[in-house]
């Protein structure tokens, strides 16, 4: 395509109409038509598609596959632009199919990349993460730095979604480093921003600011709209969980007039649904039903499935904190459709299905090469063989080791068949059984949950207010059971559960459900990772138990406070944990022997449960040492 120059009284698009209005060859016309497009698409839309439609109209009357292929992934950036993902997803597709006719790899890639884009802002996690590992094979097939670390930053976010945050640290981390080789300054401060949101979600608040204000400096100096207004919006989140009200009121508000200058709808959900928690948290109930209606009718408009569901949860539990327990019931059964759709046993099944395919597909090559290379070999000295034995037996021994040679050939084909065959049926009735029992946790689960919020709804019927702290610790029981039951059936491990992670989810939950005004910290230390399912169920209640007292009874009287968890291995089987808070400690008087209350009837009964011995460590404050072992192991 000759070079283009522009007119002083005109603009690139009329140059260029003019240029294709001239041109008679066709492929040429194609592609300028398609730069036209590109030029246009988040800008002027409806014009691009245009343009575009003219491209992909031309190379189907031509046959001229690559223009038909280009033209189809065109369309699709136009869409994506306007943020309508079902057609974006719809044209990919066809370019995808079109690019591997063509064995375009970079076509293939690229395409892949964005239908992996498109299922993750719907909310399909499995999907996208299936084609996010199409396009890193390709990216390593090509050596394509840029692109592979694109590709592990996308795989990053999955695994943030889904709540893996250590694997995606470790991609993130990955790709920044890439990223920083290649010298991609926008591709560095947008992961840099991921980083700042994992540690967020490991409470990590210092570390993520460290990485926020990195990224936001660094998109101010590339004058990169976009980004500054989502970097914004998760510095404010911080500000939000520190309770840090002012500034985030600010900070949101900064990025709010950003995305709207921008039109930018996905971002303007998700900020809207932030500003409404923040009014919810400073008691504003109207204004923040306000926003998070706004926040839900986009959600709904561009297909953005989790933040529908962000919205749904707000809002009941701002009808609760109302007393409308009808709507608060309606939106809760809402965002848990949707929540269940997310993530079921299925995704998780798939998820880790291909994750394992990832790896073997990565080494593959290098098997085939090591495989061949053994062969080359065997086969050469099979050679030298049969040149020495002609020699001294002639034809007949020669046709004589051919034919037992083929037997023995057919005989292991035969044997490995065989194998193969068991071993298919083997994996089938291992998975068959995984997941029935994956689909077991997942209804003890939803029906825990089910007993949870009729406690809680009867509750309301209740004016007595001892009968009411009755039902409150009853549904702690039953959610620090349930939560056991949410782990293992996301998990692979269907014995085993992370012991840090699920320690964390039950004390930031009961910690919620007490909605108490106080600054009180959380700090869990856990130096093993995995505890099985028969000692983690009564421990939990254990933690259940002691946390519910220090939140009743321990602050009283005082504004802030921490409580402080500490579990160790020992041994083999048996294990240490000390739970602790810095309150105004238990009654002088206070002993096990005498003490009638049903919390510490129970807490001997458990401890006993798990071959454990419980005592008072006297520190200021409260504080208790309990030994115990792993049941599954004794």
């Amino acid at each position: 395509m000759p070079f283009l120059t522009y007119s002083d009284n005109g603009t690139k698009e009329d140059s260029l109409l003019i240029f294709i209005s001239k041109t008679n060859i066709d492929t040429t016309k194609i592609r300028s038509l398609l730069l036209l497009a590109s030029e246009l698409r988040r800008t002027q839309s409806d014009r691009a598609l245009i343009y575009a439609n003219q491209a992909l109209e031309i190379s189907e009357r031509i046959s001229f596959k690559e223009g038909t292929a280009k033209s189809n992934q065109t369309i699709a950036d136009v869409h994506r632009s306007g943020q309508n993902y079902f057609k974006a997803r719809e044209y990919y597709f066809k370019a995808f199919d079109q690019f591997k006719e063509l064995d375009d790899a970079k076509g293939m890639t690229e395409t892949s990349n964005y239908i992996g884009m498109m299922y993750a802002n719907q909310g399909a996690y499995p999907e996208a993460l299936k084609f996010y590992y199409v396009s890193l094979r390709l990216n390593e097939k090509m050596h394509d730095k840029t692109a592979i670390a694109i590709s592990y930053n996308n795989i990053g976010n999955i695994n943030d979604l889904l709540g893996n945050y250590e694997e995606a640290l470790s991609f993130y981390f990955k790709s920044l480093k890439l990223k920083e080789e290649t010298k991609n300054y926008l591709g560095v401060a947008n992961t840099n921003n991921n980083i700042g949101e994992i540690y967020k979600k490991l409470r990590k608040y210092s570390s993520a600011m460290d990485y926020y204000f990195k990224s936001l400096e660094q998109k101010r100096n590339l004058k990169y709209e976009p980004g500054i207004a989502n970097t914004l919006n998760n510095i404010a989140d911080v500000y939000l969980l520190t309770n840090e009200y002012e500034k985030a009121l600010r900070y949101y508000s900064e990025s709010l007039a950003l995305l709207e200058k921008l039109d930018d709808k996905e971002g303007l959900a998700t900020v809207n649904n932030n500003l409404g928690v923040l009014f919810f948290k400073m008691k504003q109930y109207n204004t923040a039903i306000d926003y998070l209606k706004k926040g839900l009718f986009l959600s709904k408009e561009i297909g953005v499935t989790e933040e529908e569901r962000k919205s749904y949860l707000s809002l009941s539990e701002i009808y609760e904190a109302q007393g409308n327990y009808k709507l608060a019931n309606k939106f809760i059964k809402l965002n848990a459709a949707i929540k269940d759709s997310l993530l079921n046993d299925k995704n998780t099944k798939l998820i880790s299905e291909l994750q394992a395919k990832y790896e073997y597909e990565k080494n593959k090559k290098e098997i085939a090469i090591l495989t061949k290379t053994k062969d080359i070999q065997q086969l050469e000295i099979y050679n030298n063989n049969i040149l020495i034995l002609s020699f001294s037996f002639g034809l007949a021994l020669l046709f004589a080791l051919v034919i037992v040679f083929l037997k023995a050939n057919k005989d292991k084909q035969t044997t490995n068949k065989i194998l193969v065959e068991k071993n298919i049926s083997i994996t089938k009735q291992k998975e068959e059984k995984e997941l029935l029992l994956k689909e077991i946790h997942h209804r003890v689960k939803n029906n825990l949950q089910i007993i949870n919020s009729l406690l809680r709804l009867q509750s309301h019927h209740v004016e007595d207010q001892k009968v009411i702290s009755l039902f409150e610790e009853c549904q702690n029981r039953v959610l620090s059971m349930a939560i056991i039951h949410e782990k293992l059936y996301k998990s692979n491990d269907l014995a085993n559960i992370n012991a840090k992670n699920y320690i964390e989810t039950l004390a930031e939950s009961l910690m919620r459900s007490y909605k108490t005004d106080k600054e009180i910290g959380l700090e869990v230390e856990c130096s093993t990772s995995i505890i099985s399912i028969d000692t983690l169920m009564p421990l939990g209640l254990i933690i259940n138990e002691f946390i519910s007292n220090s939140l009743k009874y321990a602050f009283v009287n005082k504004k802030e406070g921490k409580i402080r968890i500490h579990l160790e291995k020992l041994g083999t089987a048996s294990y240490k944990m000390v739970v602790c808070d810095d309150g105004i400690g238990l009654p002088s008087d206070f002993s096990w022997e005498t003490s009638t209350t049903l919390g510490i009837e129970l807490i001997a009964t458990l401890v006993e449960q798990i071959n454990g011995k419980i005592e008072k460590i006297d520190v200021p404050g409260t504080c208790f040492k309990i030994v115990f072992q792993d049941i599954s192991k004794t």
